[in-house]
């Protein structure tokens, strides 16, 4: 048993936390036992959530080894902390470029995977080749995960968007299925509108669907609902919107036969349209994935059926989507918000199943509602006796605001089906005697809606009763809302009930002071239609009369208008047609009211975001109308312009045309053995999370086979210390990370994005730079500079040892509130001297409100001429929307310094802002990238009162937090305030307990910071609700806290 634990590897994960030192010390010893003993222990650490970042320069050193073992190891260490350490990756960018063609599969995927978690722009082209290498890969593993890469490279530079259409493209032609769903995704990311590369590989999508892995099916499903409905005509050309169907197929619903080809119903069809054979193949291939064990395929199965089926074929994504509801309450609300907005247009699909939308005590109130609205939408004459007998059981429910929902669905089911009508309004008469004046109220409103479509004498004995009845409760309801529609149902019936309307007039002008606002128009009306109904009545002219002065010195202003219109229509001579046509005015039939849905969704497509949260969603894509006139068929009879053909594998023409009989088999058993490079299963590893944006095409460079490419040391290096463009770049969005550790995809979630990384140092310090500012022109100062070695200085300010240096002389920043001694903090270089000709530009975050408002960072920049010439017009300029330019600067005389203000607006913690650095004669482009400390306001902070229930709420994902051992223990606050602009709150020295908070400026969120001290340790909390954020400015702290 013994023997067996530590063949596993599984005592690495039961035993106490490792010394780091210990480690090390294995890492760098010669035995290959050793090796593998400590990469075991660091990969544990890592799975229980340690930071072993610090080890990083000792594992990339083993990655020349050559035991399989420690180099799988060793990769799946530098995966995981490649991002964050990009300059020591790139120390080894060679050797990830040997493993290339290292023979085992799985090392050339993780070296690929290395290579594309460096975050550079300058070694772009060496990835480019990588992935084109990997696309001819023999193995599939490999191929994936190059098609997981392409997006990373996308959103790392978008002008190379054609050649990665290329690399796509050749993936799409694979015949594995292993790879399809992965080129599918990278498709979708990088070129959706690209309808011309799924025209050749159509035919193989479908017949291969069945056998792709369940997250690619959702991605390939979703494209090609959106390819059908451009590319075939509308299935169901006569129907109409909200038109019943009810044709369906012989067989029973619940048969075996629903998965099978629906060829059957091509017969029952009559509307004169004959479906596209390409169309009834993507049909038939979705129908068996409606029994899928995965949530998110049945869900995308059934709309594309929806939305590109015939009508009476759609009628079988019914049982699919009820099955699923069943599904714990997350994917519950989803399903149910779909079914929700079918069942407005096709009712019929969802009656069969009615029990299944019955309410349950322990739904949550938001089930309660969906469920609410299916239940209104599927009502028909055959069920509706069956809801309204369930309705009568959610009235008696201790939620008002469900009870008062469900209330208004009687009323919507009585509009929608007038033969029980007369049902309807009398559960609603007896929930008048409700003790709840919210459910009486609301009862009210329904039934003057319901009387507003009565049919007249028919009904008239009916509303006799009816508005008897609500006029004798006006003296117990107090609600205006209910008070006014018992007003008006009186006034607008008054000639029903002579001998009850004017004696409730009488006592409505004695309580009319006291009345609500809404209550005092209706009354004032109510007395308009009474002397209208009555002309030779003095009392109630009298009272009219009466009820018009108490308006005349109403507060309200409407109330007043009101009473002098109608006493000059009713009373006055001077407008004799007013008064000639005063009942027309006041007693003309009224238009029935609206059906108001419980739910407005809009018009957004079903299975989106926008379609949930109801509005626009970041990447949202309409569904587009069908093609008034249908395209060209014969475009997916094209041969694929690249196929990769392995192991003698069959071409992708003859895998894609299916034949009349059905489509045969997909893989060949030289196909198989592809997997047989494997020398170890593979798990969920492999997968890549991935995100871009649109980009500029550029150079078409096509690679259809395997090329042998390893640049030598030196011409690497060439490429890498290239000289900065002049020419402007165009701004890259790169507002979403990779998650290199996590798989493909997530059931009904997405990928928890990466830590951003902090650039400082190494190559990136050649691009780095700063935000536009906000200045006016300052006198420049001569200053006393040493005479600058440039044969000793850092050429080209590349290093990949030290951190990038802050300024010569540090400056006294303003102290934050609460801070027991002022804070030194020193300028950071926007722009080395070595790269302008002697110019050298500095800045600091001033960290106080802006004039340009509350999203807008000031800093403080520091022009410092250290050449022998002067520099003119020297200015910050970045994009106007993000950026207050600055006045120019006249002339910064040699060795001289000048100032400005420059006003920045952040829009993500991890995005830096574009900037250049512009004088006479030339400018720069220099990079601003936010420390997260800086982005943070005191302003608006909490009271230290509130910091522990500010913290409880803000638990679980939006916290951070770490133990690690700390230097002194005195000067802790003093060395946050350092780091981030935060007020201290809490400063307890002997405690050994330090509380800070601020505002997140971004968003406006609290973030909260806790350190407690213990013995030499100390435990760091960051609490805020930006994830992305809080795990940031935790590393920026512990790194400032942390004994050295």
């Amino acid at each position: 048993m013994a023997m067996n634990q530590n063949e596993s590897g599984s005592n690495f994960f039961s035993e106490g936390s490792p010394k780091l030192d210990e480690i090390k010390k294995n890492l760098e010893g010669d035995s290959i036992s050793s090796k593998l003993d400590g990469m075991k222990r660091l990969i544990a650490m890592i799975s229980k959530g340690r930071d072993v970042r610090t080890l990083f320069p000792n594992v990339v050193k083993n990655v020349i080894c050559e035991n399989l073992q420690v180099k799988r190891l060793v990769y799946m260490y530098l995966i995981h902390y490649a991002e964050f350490e990009q300059d020591l990756a790139l120390l080894s960018i060679n050797t990830f470029q040997k493993d290339l063609d290292n023979p085992s599969p799985v090392i050339r995927s993780q070296a690929l995977r290395v290579l594309s978690s460096i975050r550079l722009k300058v070694i772009t082209h060496i990835l480019i080749i990588s992935v084109k290498r990997c696309v001819g890969d023999n193995s599939p593993y490999v191929r994936k995960t190059a098609a997981h890469a392409i997006p990373k490279i996308y959103s790392l530079d978008h002008e190379k968007k054609d050649e990665l259409i290329d690399c796509i493209e050749t993936l799409m032609g694979d015949n594995t299925t292993l790879v399809l769903g992965s080129a599918m995704a990278a498709f979708s990311e990088i070129c959706p509108e690209r309808i011309d590369l799924i025209h050749p590989h159509f035919r193989k999508l479908c017949n291969m669907l069945a056998d792709t892995d369940e997250w690619g099916q959702i991605i390939i499903i979703n494209i090609l609902t959106r390819y059908a409905r451009t590319q075939f005509g509308n299935p169901n050309p006569n129907e109409r919107k909200n038109k019943t169907v009810t044709r369906k197929k012989k067989t029973s619903f619940y048969s075996d036969d629903d998965s099978d080809g629906s060829d059957s119903y091509d017969a029952e069809y009559d509307d004169g349209f004959e479906m596209d054979s390409d169309h009834r193949l993507l049909l038939r291939a979705v129908g068996p994935l409606l029994q899928s064990r995965n949530n998110g395929v049945v869900v995308a199965v059934a709309m594309l059926l929806y939305y590109c089926a015939p009508a009476a074929e759609a009628l079988k994504i019914g049982k699919p989507l009820v099955r699923i509801v069943r599904s714990p309450h997350q994917i519950s609300y989803f399903v149910l918000c779909n079914i929700a907005s079918i069942s407005r247009n096709r009712p019929e699909m969802f009656s069969p199943y009615l029990s299944e939308f019955f309410v349950y005590d322990n739904d949550p109130v938001y089930i309660h509602t969906l469920k609410l609205e299916i239940l209104t939408n599927i009502a028909s004459e055959s069920n509706v006796n069956r809801i309204l007998k369930e309705f009568s059981h959610y009235v008696r429910m201790e939620n008002k605001e469900f009870v008062t929902a469900t209330i208004q669905a009687i009323g919507t089911a009585a509009a929608r089906i007038p033969e029980v009508q007369e049902t309807c309004m009398g559960q609603l008469i007896s929930l008048l005697s409700n003790r709840s004046e919210v459910v009486v109220a609301k009862s009210v409103v329904v039934i003057k809606k319901l009387l507003q479509l009565g049919d007249g004498e028919s009904q008239n004995m009916e509303q006799t009763r009816i508005i008897t009845h609500l006029a004798k409760l006006l003296e117990k309801i107090q609600v205006p809302n209910a008070r006014a529609s018992i007003i008006w149902i009186v006034g607008e019936y008054c000639k029903q009930i002579p001998m009850y309307a004017p004696d409730i007039l009488r006592k409505l002008s004695t309580s009319f002071k006291t009345e609500a606002k809404i209550a005092k128009l209706q009354i004032l009306t109510l007395a308009a239609k009474l002397v209208l109904a009555n002309p030779s009545d003095s009392n109630i002219y009298l009272m009219f009369q009466y009820v018009c002065n108490m308006s005349k010195f109403d507060m309200h202003y409407d109330l007043r208008d009101r009473a002098r219109v109608l006493r000059v229509i009713l009373v006055s001579d001077s407008a004799p047609t007013l008064k000639q046509n005063s009942a027309k005015l006041l007693c003309c039939d009224k238009p029935a009211p609206e059906i108001v849905q419980i739910r407005d969704t809009g018009n957004f497509a079903l299975n989106s975001l926008s379609h949930i949260v109801n509005h626009t969603a970041f990447g949202y894509q309409p569904l587009s109308d069908w093609p008034e006139e249908i395209p060209d068929p014969s475009v997916r009879n094209q041969v694929a312009r690249k196929q990769r053909n392995v192991y003698g594998m069959p071409s992708l023409a003859a895998a894609s045309m299916p034949t009349a009989g059905g489509s045969g088999g997909f893989y060949s058993d030289e196909e198989s053995s592809e997997y047989s490079d494997f020398d170890d299963s593979y798990d969920s590893e492999d997968s890549d999370s991935f995100y871009g944006s649109s980009a500029k095409p550029q150079d078409k460079t096509k690679t259809k086979t395997k090329t042998k490419t390893t640049a030598p040391a030196s011409s690497a290096a060439a490429d890498f210390f290239g000289t900065p463009k002049q020419k402007k770049e165009k701004k890259v969005d790169s507002f979403f990370s990779n998650a290199d550790d996590d798989d493909d995809f997530s059931d009904f979630s997405d990928d928890e994005p990466q830590k951003p990384v902090q650039k400082s140092g190494g190559a990136n310090d050649f691009f780095s730079g700063g935000s536009n500012s906000f200045t006016s022109p300052a006198k420049a100062a001569p200053v006393a500079s040493p005479q600058v070695d440039l044969l000793n200085t850092d050429l080209l300010g590349l290093s990949f040892d030290e951190p990038s240096s802050p300024a010569q002389q540090p400056m006294k920043a303003i102290p934050a509130s609460g801070a027991a001694a002022p804070v030194i903090r020193s300028n950071l270089v926007l722009l080395k001297q070595v790269v302008s000709q002697g110019l050298q530009v500095e800045y600091l975050f001033l960290r106080r409100a802006s004039i340009q408002g509350p999203n807008y960072s000031p800093i403080q920049l520091y022009f410092i001429n250290n050449s022998n010439s002067s520099f003119k017009e020297v200015v910050v300029k970045g994009d106007k929307d993000s950026v207050t330019p600055n006045e120019p600067i006249n002339v910064i005389p040699p060795h001289s310094r000048a100032e400005a203000l420059l006003n920045v607006k952040f829009t993500s913690p991890t995005m830096p802002v574009k900037l250049s650095v512009c004088h006479l004669e030339n400018s720069y482009k220099v990079d601003l990238q936010p420390s997260p400390g800086e982005l943070i306001s005191q302003s608006g902070a909490i009271l230290a009162s509130q910091f522990a229930a500010a913290q409880k709420k803000l638990g679980g994902m939006n916290e951070t937090s770490g133990k690690f051992p700390i230097g002194e223990a005195n000067d802790v606050s003093s060395r946050v305030l350092k780091v981030a602009n935060v007020c201290v709150l809490t400063d307890d020295a002997s405690a050994g307990i330090y509380q800070f908070a601020g505002k997140y400026i971004l968003d406006g969120n609290d973030v909260l910071v806790s350190v407690e001290v213990r013995v030499g340790f100390a435990r760091l909390r960051v609490n805020c609700g930006n994830a992305i954020f809080g795990t940031t400015l935790h590393r920026d702290l512990k790194k400032c806290l942390e004994k050295k």
